[in-house]
């Protein structure tokens, strides 16, 4: 297996999937996460117990949604009703949005599609459900609660994780269709295009990952999922599904008027500078030219001021220090090593690194072992960030996902009492 494959499989065991917020892992975990990967294979889905209905009501029959309102009394939220045998469900990968392969919004759907099996794990009213490799991915990405774990007690959290995760797809699931419903019944000509917008940005978070790792190739991408017991489909259709929440709590928030003012963001702003602190950081460019590689130092510095002219001209300059230069930063496509003061290699440069503003190229640094040029691309300078309008932004943000936690919590209650919603036994 080679590296980029490894580091996205590390990425996904580590919980790095960018719809579910959840953080990277301690140094540990990722250690012993990568060790299972090597030794077992995929981190296996949890075993998984028959849920415990948490009615106090009446028991309900098979299929029979609860009757009145119901509390909840356990892991499990009101409304679920537990059926055994576990359906194995032949559905067409058509372009209903409902369905777990979908890749098209309902305009386009093709006249005689092949049919593929899909294994459900619980039901939302009769056209809506979460499938069993939904959850074993989501369970996967909390590898951190439970690797460390061994026998009994392993089995146990295996099992809390399992049942908090196919809750929280669930709630998912309810809120999909309490959108979908919605704007079915108000404007349904708008469906297409919102099902639509949401591929779009799965997609786009799918790029941003395949780049991130390395992963430009589809076949590349496609088994480092597989190694993880993962599908494209699945694993887009819970991006597309968690944009189509996200879009439906907002446009809630709109409709009530919950929106934050721009006072509102200034005053978290100056009452929370720490979040705002940055330390010195740089990402740049380095091209040497040594000189062991070169006849003579005057040769060297020939060379060295030949590709300076040629980058203040416009010339690349990590294609200049990958083509021509030497050391390893030629290796590296020119990248600078180190990015914080105390990082930068090597040291002799770190003055220079931190003085070149971005964007702009040095001069010719001298060291004992040839010539430098350096070219800052990224700088941060230590100090409060200025309330400038991507600082707005974050704050505004992050304000807004705070009402969004709120009012999700108030939502998803809501839709939990007045939902048949059905857990299938394994």
């Amino acid at each position: 297996m080679d590296a980029p494959v490894r580091r996205l499989m590390t990425a996904l065991a580590l919980g790095s999937l960018l719809p579910t917020g959840c953080a990277l892992l301690d140094r540990d975990t990722d250690r012993m996460v990568q060790s299972e990967l090597r030794s077992k294979g995929p981190l296996p889905a949890p075993a998984r117990t028959p849920p415990v209905p948490a009615f106090d009501t009446p028991p309900v029959t098979r299929g029979q949604a609860p009757r009145g309102p119901v509390m909840p009394s356990g892991p499990l939220p009101p409304a679920v009703i537990a059926q055994s045998p576990a359906p194995v469900s032949t559905l067409p990968p058509h372009a209903d949005p409902r369905r777990p392969d979908t890749t098209t919004p309902p305009s386009v759907v093709p006249a005689n599609p092949p049919a593929t099996q899909v294994k459900m794990v619980a039901t939302i009213g009769p056209e809506y459900f979460v499938t069993e490799e939904e959850v074993a991915m989501q369970v996967r990405q909390r590898a951190r609660d439970y690797i460390a774990l061994t026998g009994p007690e392993r089995l146990a959290k295996e099992r809390e994780v399992y049942r908090e995760e196919l809750k929280r797809l669930i709630e998912r699931e309810l809120i999909v269709a309490e959108f979908v419903g919605r704007v079915t019944k108000n404007k349904p000509e708008a469906l297409p295009g919102i099902w639509q917008s949401a591929s779009e940005m799965a997609d786009r978070q799918i790029r941003e990952l395949r780049r991130a790792n390395d992963m430009v190739a589809e076949a590349k991408f496609t088994e480092a999922l597989q190694m993880m017991g993962l599908s494209q489909k699945a694993f887009k259709r819970n991006i597309e599904r968690m944009m189509m929440t996200s879009m439906y709590m907002r446009e809630l928030l709109k409709d009530k008027g919950k929106v934050i003012s721009l006072a509102e963001i200034e005053d978290y702003y100056r009452r929370h500078p720490d979040e705002f602190r940055v330390k010195d950081r740089v990402v740049w460019q380095h091209l040497f030219v040594s000189f062991s590689g070169s006849q003579s130092p005057a040769e060297a510095k020939q060379k060295i001021d030949r590709l300076l002219t040629a980058a203040r001209g416009g010339a690349d300059l990590g294609k200049l220090a990958t083509e021509q230069g030497h050391g390893d930063s030629a290796l590296r496509g020119g990248e600078g090593v180190g990015t914080k003061r105390g990082e930068i290699l090597p040291r002799e440069l770190e003055p220079t690194v931190f003085a070149v503003k971005v964007g702009q190229l040095s001069g010719v640094v001298q060291t004992a072992t040839g010539y430098h040029v350096i070219k800052v691309s990224e700088r941060d300078v230590a100090g409060v960030r200025a309330f400038d309008e991507k600082v707005q932004a974050d704050v505004r943000n992050k304000l807004t996902d705070q009402l969004v936690k709120v009012e999700r919590e108030k939502v998803v209650d809501d839709l939990w009492r007045r939902s048949a919603v059905t857990v299938i036994d394994p």
